[in-house]
């Protein structure tokens, strides 16, 4: 099932001329750097570069988020383990510029220590808050 999600969204996406753009980074975003991801096995270059760039920051931003099977990592342990998985899981050139940004403004950048859907100005809507902060 797992395995299948990024077709099926792929091919969700398909219909949507709007959201086309999305679609390398749908279908591609468990491929890994090594080929040995799903679902192509694409390998290094193959894989489009925004698909490559989304796998490290959802890694991160998973790493760092509780769920329901296991608990959340401080970031400079999910940084630590983008890191080991260069070349392998990741892109080594991503990972050099994700891992060159401080600890600290990546914990701005996922929102760390805020609950999510948090509105911290009640006179502002979370799309206007969103639209307000700098990815990076």
């Amino acid at each position: 099932m797992l395995e299948q999600h990024p077709t099926w969204g792929v091919e969700i996406l398909e219909t949507v001329p709007l959201l086309t753009p999305a679609l390398d980074v749908v279908g591609g975003h468990h491929e890994r750097y090594d080929g040995s991801g799903f679902p192509q096995g694409l390998r290094g270059e193959e894989i489009p570069l925004a698909a490559r760039i989304f796998a490290v920051v959802d890694a991160l931003d998973t790493k760092t988020r509780d769920d329901a099977h296991e608990g959340a990592l401080p970031i400079s342990e999910a940084l630590v383990f983008v890191r080991q998985e260069a070349g392998k899981r990741f892109d080594p050139r991503i990972v050099e510029v994700v891992t060159s940004i401080s600890p600290e403004r990546w914990a701005e950048i996922l929102h760390l220590g805020e609950p999510r859907g948090r509105i911290e100005n009640s006179n502002q809507t979370a799309h206007e808050q969103r639209s307000h902060r700098s990815i990076l």
